[in-house]
């Protein structure tokens, strides 16, 4: 637990020694509009070659983890035009494929194209996160303890795919939407379940209202009570055989996401998120849409994976809803920023224990 714990002491010691920092050289540039300093971006940075190291140098110890290293090794053995064809069978998105190949062309290492993957992971988040909200330091702490990255040590595919598609959202703001749906079609590529945000994008970006609400409410609810039947008929035609994720999740790996959701949602009705600004009105749906999967997942765990492409979201929807909140004194922003970020830290600790992801072991220890 101890790599854990020291990971997310540094992302505060960080975000302080910045600010104090930043503070300093603000005030002694005061008046001169030629001196710049960007603390966030800074920061930023810094977090991202954290992130990407810590995934980069970790050892075989998640689930799934040494099956992409044996991907990356088989698929050094095999041409291009084999593996692109499928004349040499290797499991996997031809995207996902292509990527191992080029970056087994580049390194030869695992812990290297590990690294790589990381980086696409963590950059796609990071910096279109940053573009909206400057409270990095709070939005790391969301993201580490309860958005998707300590499970990206685990499905890094479908990670790459939810960061791809999440740094899209940019066109979906600017309303280029043939943009989006190729964006969307180049992060299948990956992860073929990116497919099905071609279907979530209208429901993104639709307008929050009282009877948009009740229809996505009636309609997850319809779907919570069908469920088992759309299983039986999905394994009709595929994954007859599988089991895996089928039974229901935990209700601790879901409760606090469950409540930032609550949170969020209850922010957007008073009024704290404005509906009206699209980059909101994408967040407040995109919480929507995320809660609804994680009280699905009660049913079926899978559907949590699912709900990972709206996880980013809703942790910028709560960032950015924190600190809009109205209070007399601006310095209870920070006491509520802080109060919030010891509870996510000792969440992800206490989530931590037990799970595959303890002990933390580096590549050399394995």
């Amino acid at each position: 637990m101890l790599p854990y714990f020291v990971l997310e002491i540094l992302t505060v010691i960080l975000a302080a020694g910045l600010g104090a920092v930043g503070s300093v050289h603000l005030v002694s540039c005061a008046g001169n509009k030629k001196c710049r300093f960007s603390g966030e971006g800074v920061y930023t940075f810094l977090c991202l070659l954290l992130l990407t190291l810590y995934m980069g140098l970790a050892g075989s110890f998640a689930t799934d983890f040494a099956a992409y290293i044996d991907i990356f090794q088989r698929v050094q053995e095999v041409d291009l035009v084999p593996l692109m064809t499928g004349t040499v069978y290797v499991y996997g998105e031809k995207g996902f494929l292509l990527l191992n190949w080029i970056v087994g062309r580049i390194f030869d290492a695992p812990w290297q194209y590990i690294t790589v993957v990381a980086l696409i992971i963590n950059a796609t988040i990071l910096f279109e996160a940053r573009r909206h909200t400057k409270h990095m330091a709070l939005f790391l702490l969301f993201y580490i303890n309860a958005g998707i990255y300590l499970q990206s040590y685990n499905m890094m595919r479908q990670a790459m795919a939810i960061g791809i598609v999440y740094f899209g959202t940019r066109w979906l703001e600017q309303r280029k939407y043939g943009l989006y749906i190729l964006w969307v079609l180049l992060a299948s590529t990956i992860h073929t379940t990116a497919f099905l945000m071609l279907a979530a994008f209208p429901f993104l970006i639709q307008r929050v209202t009282k009877s948009a609400v009740m229809v996505k409410i009636a309609g997850m609810v319809v779907i919570f009570l069908a469920l088992p039947q759309v299983v039986s008929f999905v394994q009709r035609f595929r994954y007859a055989s599988t089991v895996y994720g089928l039974t229901g999740a935990s209700l601790n790996s879901v409760i606090v996401q469950i409540f930032i959701c609550v949170y969020v949602l209850f922010c957007a009705y008073c009024g704290v998120l404005d509906c009206e600004c699209i980059q909101h009105r994408i967040m407040v749906n995109a919480t929507m849409l995320f809660l609804g999967a994680e009280i699905m997942s009660f049913r079926i765990m899978q559907l949590q994976r699912i709900g990972f492409y709206f996880s980013t979201y809703t942790m910028v929807a709560a960032v950015e809803a924190t600190f809009r909140l109205t209070f007399r004194q601006k310095r209870n922003h920070w006491a509520l920023a802080c109060a919030l970020g010891a509870l996510l830290i000792l969440y992800g600790l206490v989530w931590i224990t037990g799970s595959p992801y303890e002990p933390y072991t580096f590549f050399w220890q394995n």
